[in-house]
């Protein structure tokens, strides 16, 4: 797999200002008070590795993300002998099937770009779906009953 990393900040002029999300900050997890008589306070923090880059971009904004065409060949995605060497949305030929190395095609991205201002929202969108989905409620996130 071919990870590229896209710097979207220019796309944000195209966008409406992204919602807002719930994260802590370190000011705000450094600044967390806990009575003694309360007993041991548990904090804990979780970073899911390459989250931008785990949570895709939804079909309908992916035309949006696109980079400037270019031959099946200089993408990498067929031999020189013409042999499919990866998916390609659009396409209708299989891995390992035959396509023109001057094949114009026009990457895409599939996953969410760095960069761009929705990003955090659409991650915390899809880790609060996931953790709704496996029982977890607002209100268990937000009145400390999570044990995470």
């Amino acid at each position: 797999m071919v990870r590229i990393v896209i710097d979207a900040t220019g796309s944000n002029c195209w966008f409406p200002k992204s919602e807002g999300v719930d994260l802590a900050s370190g000011a705000a997890l450094g600044s967390i008070e806990v009575e003694r008589s309360a007993g041991p306070a548990h904090v804990g923090t979780a970073n899911i590795a390459d989250a931008f880059h785990r949570v895709g971009l939804p079909q309908e904004l992916r035309h949006l993300f696109g980079l400037e065409s270019l031959s099946a060949r200089d993408a990498g995605v067929v031999s020189p002998e013409g042999v499919l060497l990866c998916p390609v949305e659009g396409l209708d030929v299989p891995v390992g099937g035959y396509l023109d190395p001057r094949t114009v095609i026009f990457p895409r991205l599939a996953v969410l770009p760095v960069g761009w201002s929705h990003v955090l929202w659409r991650c915390q969108l899809a880790h609060t779906a996931h953790a709704t989905k496996v029982g977890l409620t607002s209100e268990k996130f937000s009145g400390g009953e999570c044990d995470l």
